[in-house]
């Protein structure tokens, strides 16, 4: 029954073919598990740790600790009441009292419960749920052990759970470090017994932590488009959780929450109590944070960036750039307009004010660069700045407070797609498949 309650949770665990290895650091991922240093998910600057058995003395006192469990408990801390067990990582914490380490767990006291969102080709588990990775006892500091037991290994999970190779990592890696899981610690020889506990208080911790439908109710859904900062991400997942939690990023994409708790009264009968992060933090940007759908792939995948507040110009003769800034506040990085009126990623040219012909209306100027004067060719609709254009010809520009640009009432342009290495024409009206409008940023 035990491994039926796991196999219909299945699908919210990231399956191997869609993750190899990752590490809390930006440590190369190794190409094979055998290659994994003891420390690579040690704390900078620790010394490393022989991945070796947790030392016998303290497994004997924790055993000479811990009477025979009652009947109707997993583990022995049931022969005591909960108000006997302080909380892990506490002051009340006492790894010598009741039940010893199989009641308090330490040294990895601290547990997290990880999540993940693969989008993408990487894409694993349904849309509209992120993945459970596992749960980590990390010592009370933030620093870690790991493969603390090679007797308890296991590398035939899959005939145990019906999962795959990333629960045997996950088990022999975090689960074996986790005192409270000892087989000491069970009133009765319960086979694979400290495994199973392990995966079902691992998934049933991620049903409790319904991180999309936390981010989606503050109106953070994944899009190819939008972009989120950091205090929006932690703000919707603080509201929910109670405490501030962890998130992480992977090239500007949001990828990883990290959820802390206490253990009191051990994993196996005990419960976890949430607390804040400890030693932890993301490496997430400020800002422009991309949040990506799941099983869709993006011909233009944005590297967006806040925009940047544009203004009018004061007078003729003020020199500023164009940039192209989308409806949601952001732009695409290092992309602007550049002298004969393209958009680029590279070197943005200047634009500078020039008096506009008479009658045109107040505030309102034209723009000229190394190119020539700036202007909408009749063909095409198409922004263009050339020696062709004349005083006469070339656009009027009116600017709005934040120096967004409008030619007689059309504020919106738009192009074919994002350039990448090439030059993207720049076109008049809202009609194209990447619409956005055109700021002045003076200089």
């Amino acid at each position: 029954m035990l491994a039926l309650t796991l196999l219909s949770l299945l699908p919210l665990l990231v399956p191997a073919s869609a993750l190899t290895v990752r590490t809390r650091a930006a440590d190369p991922v190794p190409a094979d598990l055998t290659h994994l240093s003891n420390g690579a998910r040690m704390a900078r600057g620790l010394p490393l740790r022989k991945p070796i058995a947790r030392d016998e003395g303290a497994r004997l006192r924790a055993r000479q600790a811990t009477p025979s469990g009652t009947v109707g408990t997993l583990s022995v801390c049931g022969n005591y009441q909960a108000s006997d067990f302080g909380q892990s990582c506490t002051a009340a914490a006492n790894p010598a009292g009741p039940g010893g380490t199989c009641c308090t767990d330490s040294p990895g006291g601290l547990m997290l419960l990880t999540q993940f969102w693969d989008a993408g080709a990487a894409s694993a588990g349904p849309a509209n749920s992120w993945t459970l990775h596992g749960l980590w006892p990390d010592n009370c500091d933030s620093t870690y052990e790991e493969y603390c037991d090679p007797s308890r290994e296991r590398s035939a999970i899959r005939s145990i759970l019906t999962n795959n190779g990333q629960t045997a990592l996950e088990w022999n890696k975090h689960g074996t470090c986790i005192s409270s899981l000892d087989k000491a610690c069970y009133t009765a020889p319960r086979e694979n017994g400290e495994l199973i506990t392990y995966f079902q208080r691992s998934v049933s911790t991620f049903q409790s932590l319904p991180s999309y439908d936390w981010l989606a109710a503050d109106g953070i859904i994944p899009t190819n488009n939008a972009t989120y900062t950091s205090a929006q991400i932690l703000s919707a997942l603080t509201k929910s959780y109670g405490f501030t939690p962890v998130i992480r990023c992977q090239s500007g994409s949001l990828s990883e929450v990290w959820y802390f708790y206490n253990s009191k009264g051990g994993i196996v009968d005990g419960s976890l109590v949430k607390t804040g992060a400890v030693g932890d933090s993301s490496n997430c940007p400020a800002t422009g944070i991309r949040y990506l759908p799941k099983y869709t792939v993006n011909p233009n995948p944005p590297s967006t960036v806040p925009a940047i507040i544009g203004a009018p110009p004061s007078a003729a003769g003020v020199r500023g750039f164009v940039y192209p800034t989308y409806s949601d506040g952001s732009r695409e990085d290092r992309a602007c307009l550049i002298r004969v009126g393209v958009w680029f990623k590279g070197t943005c040219a200047g634009y500078t004010s020039v008096t506009p012909p008479a009658g045109s209306p107040a505030g309102s100027f034209q723009l000229q660069t190394g190119g020539g004067l700036c202007g909408i060719l009749a063909a095409d609709n198409r922004f263009s700045c050339a020696a062709s254009f004349t005083a006469a010809t070339a656009a009027v520009f009116q600017f709005n407070a934040e120096g967004e640009m409008s030619i007689m009432g059309q504020e919106a342009f738009g192009s074919t797609k994002v350039p990448g290495t090439d030059q993207v024409p720049v076109y008049l009206g809202p009609a194209q498949a990447v619409d956005y409008s055109l700021v002045f940023v003076p200089q």
